[in-house]
């Protein structure tokens, strides 16, 4: 596992999106912490959860793509 695009592969499909979760949990955590309502609270969860995952999806494909991970069919060979 010397090899360079091994390592940037397992950043860009693991150590990422785990990173991801773990900002996410921090950020609940420190939500729930607060002194908003309980309905406040449960929207900015909510927000939360659906941006960091949009996020991660977005960023997991361009660094996928960007890497060579991911190819377009047009670019590619036959």
């Amino acid at each position: 596992m010397t090899n360079k695009r091994t390592w940037r592969f397992l950043y860009d499909a693991i150590l990422y999106p785990i990173l991801n979760i773990v900002a996410a949990i921090i950020l609940i955590m420190t939500t729930r912490i607060t002194q908003f309502t309980a309905a406040e609270k449960s929207i900015i969860i909510t927000v939360i959860i659906v941006v960091l995952t949009i996020e991660t999806i977005f960023m997991v494909y361009r660094f996928l793509k960007k890497d060579g991970f991911i190819v377009n069919k047009a670019s590619g060979s036959n």
